[in-house]
């Protein structure tokens, strides 16, 4: 038999996260979210969305995000420095994230 497992958010206190919202161009058909202390693409997105990431990117200026079309038709643009929005994780809703 299979119980179902339901929790109240506010049994499990807060889980603090970085909160990254992206509005690009249309045009941007891929957003690279790129950590540059170690050049590793940690996301990537095929929309203007959000994306929740790791405590630290809300503390440092450590994201670079590159924005490229795959028609090669625009230069691709870059952001460089971006620091996230401190968020309580369990408070977030899921219709903001982008999978």
């Amino acid at each position: 038999m299979m119980s179902l497992i339901i929790f109240d958010s506010n049994d499990i206190g807060e889980i603090l996260r970085s909160k990254l919202g992206v509005d690009a161009d249309p045009l941007a058909e891929r957003i690279l979210i790129i950590d540059r202390a170690d050049s590793i693409v940690i996301n990537v997105m095929f929309k203007s969305g959000v994306v929740v990431l790791p405590l630290v990117y809300s503390t440092t200026k450590l994201l670079t995000i590159l924005m490229i079309d795959n028609d090669k038709q625009y230069n691709g643009a870059v952001v460089d420095g971006v620091s996230c929005e401190l968020v309580n994780a369990t408070a977030l809703e899921l219709a903001w994230v982008t999978l």
